[in-house]
């Protein structure tokens, strides 16, 4: 596991890596930004407020 924070202009994302397998192409995980801008398309869900999957 391991954790990536980037500033996207005033906004933190913070990516929590939950698996990164050989197999498959990426890695999956959850990504928290702290101003709840969505930023859903075909390989990242919004869960909740702020919170995302990436897979």
């Amino acid at each position: 596991m391991f954790i990536v924070v980037k500033q996207q202009g005033k906004a933190i994302e913070i990516f929590f890596c939950q698996d990164r397998s050989r197999f498959s192409q990426g890695i999956t995980g959850f990504i928290y930004r702290s101003d709840g801008k969505d930023i859903s398309n075909q390989q990242i869900r919004k869960l909740k407020k702020n919170w995302f999957w990436q897979k």
